[in-house]
């Protein structure tokens, strides 16, 4: 997750503020897993202030402690004159005993483990970090917010990756109000479902800092509010994938002036950098924040400016007459097929049977190991897996090709869950496939793709394929079965096949753009912007 670096633009004046220009930058990571978020900040840091990074970084687990020092002992020596600090990495649980507990670092970094029960709140309950107040059982999430604020040097600041739910539970309130109240807190922006495991999920990244000398310990009176899972709705296309970069750019431009002073005034001055970025962020006075609630939910606090929904509702409707024209020509395609009414048995083979005969070869999509999902710049492609398909099909993460199931085009990609049971021919890049999907490559001379993925996306061929062994009903694709009929009668269905899938594509690609329509334009018409008539 490389780009979470980006929060901390180092500009002058920013985030990032070292006890001393010239002296190296101390990064922590108190969970640091394989050590991806210090291996991104070994790289940011001398770039972005030219400046040397001092890594620290420690976790529970000591065969990832491992990896992450060889991993950062093999990293290319930075730009920046000088040999560069030798990275200290030490096993041991960070919250029940810190084995870095004297370090202070200028910035945290941080992925906690979420949703974690057993994270020491019985021995823990009387701890000096707990400064904003004794984490619930239920929120371990906000013990790693104030032990990262207790590892801050005065004026550094920390960026922390969180699940959604821990900006609005209620267990939480009284120490998020503290947060607000001390400006502790700086900012919250929600990310794109995707970002980050779990890809389902608009994951936060809550921005803090520990005041400097001579600061105010009230901070700045203004919180910031960032919704770039609005910003960046995801596509709804299987072959399309995060744009990483336009959102860590976007994410600068916005939260990269939050440690200026004035939330408001930086956002102002970030107009003319970014236009259009301010219209999905929001300054919100902290006085308005401090409710029963505490609710930091950027989503609930961020609504687009008028001027920015009107272009995007002007391309809506040109999607929409493009769709509408698909439509058509698809439908009419569809209505001109003629069908029998012929009842007779005809000859199938199952798809375990097309395997056997060498007509196919059937491959089960598998889910990489954690330590093996490679970085931007490394060799990878994109990952679909079931709850992706159950979002918005499109994929959410990535693998090293060596590592996982490949889909070519013209494979067919099969679903072997019956609630999201389909079937298609992969036609964009290659394109890794997860557990409870599976990959079929044809032979050109036996088999027709097309005629094959619309023959097994059958109702009824699913139903005959089914299994209730369990709560959640599988398809058994080997049993999936396929009509025998030579290639030239294949390709005839085939072209049928094509302009049903087409349809179907266009139909609910028209179903998504008017949900979005029906959002804008309601925001709109509540707002009372509907101009008067002559």
């Amino acid at each position: 997750m490389p780009y979470l670096w980006a929060v901390g633009s180092g500009r002058p004046g920013g985030l990032l503020v070292g006890a001393n220009p010239e002296d190296p930058l101390r990064v922590l990571d108190p969970a640091c897993g394989a050590g991806h978020l210090l291996a991104a900040a070994a790289k940011a840091v001398p770039t972005t202030l030219n400046r040397p990074a001092a890594l620290l970084g420690c976790d529970r687990d000591p065969v990832l402690t491992a990896l992450t020092d060889v991993r950062l002992t093999l990293l290319p020596g930075p730009e920046t004159p000088g040999p560069a600090p030798v990275p200290v990495i030490a096993p041991g649980d960070s919250l029940r005993a810190d084995p870095l507990i004297g370090a202070q670092a200028d910035m945290v970094l941080c992925n906690p483990p979420a949703n974690e029960r057993d994270w020491g709140y019985e021995d823990l309950a009387a701890d000096t970090r707990w400064v904003h107040g004794t984490p619930p059982r239920t929120e371990p999430e906000l013990a790693w917010v104030q032990h990262c604020l207790a590892r801050l040097r005065p004026g550094g600041s920390a960026v922390l990756l969180l699940p959604p739910t821990v900006a609005a539970r209620k267990a939480g309130r009284r120490i998020r109000r503290s947060l607000l109240r001390t400006g502790a807190l700086r900012a919250v922006v929600a990310l794109p479902p995707g970002s980050a495991a779990p890809h389902s999920l608009s994951l936060h990244l809550w921005v803090l800092r520990r005041p400097a000398p001579g600061e105010s310990p009230q901070g700045p009176g203004e919180f910031l509010f960032v919704d770039a899972a609005a910003r960046f709705p995801r596509s709804t296309s299987r072959d399309s994938s995060p744009e990483r970069g336009e959102l860590g750019a976007f994410i600068r431009s916005v939260v990269g002036t939050a440690g200026r002073g004035a939330v408001a005034g930086a956002l102002c001055e970030q107009a003319t950098e970014d236009s259009g970025a301010t219209a999905w962020a929001a300054a919100v006075p902290v006085i308005d924040l401090l409710d029963d609630d505490v609710d930091l939910t950027p989503g609930r606090h961020v609504t687009p400016a008028s001027g920015h929904v009107g272009p995007r509702l002007a391309d809506s409707w040109s999607e929409v007459g493009e769709l509408l024209d698909g439509l058509r020509t698809e439908s009419a395609c569809l209505a001109a097929l003629e069908l029998t009414r012929g009842t007779e048995d005809q000859p199938s083979a199952t798809v375990g049977e097309l395997a056997r005969a060498e007509a196919l070869t059937l491959r089960s999509g598998r889910l990489p190991a954690e330590a093996a999902v490679p970085e931007p710049g490394h060799a990878r492609v994109p990952l679909l897996t079931i709850s992706d398909l159950l979002l918005d099909e499109s994929p959410s993460g990535w693998v090293h090709p060596d590592d996982a199931v490949v889909v070519e085009p013209r494979d067919v990609v099969v679903v072997g869950v019956s609630r999201e049971f389909s079937a298609w021919v992969h036609e964009g890049p290659p394109m890794a496939v997860g557990p409870q999907i599976h990959a079929l490559r044809v032979d050109p001379d036996v088999l027709d793709p097309w005629f094959l993925a619309g023959s097994l996306k059958s109702p009824a061929n699913a139903r005959h394929a089914g299994t209730h062994a369990s709560s959640s009903s599988r398809i058994d694709v080997r049993r999936l079965q396929v009509r025998r009929i030579d290639l030239s009668e294949q390709r005839r269905y085939s072209d049928a096949f094509r302009h049903l899938a087409a349809f179907e594509g266009l139909a609910e690609r028209l179903r998504i753009v008017a949900k979005r329509m029906g959002r804008d334009l309601g925001d709109e018409l509540a707002a009372g912007r509907l101009a008067h008539g002559e």
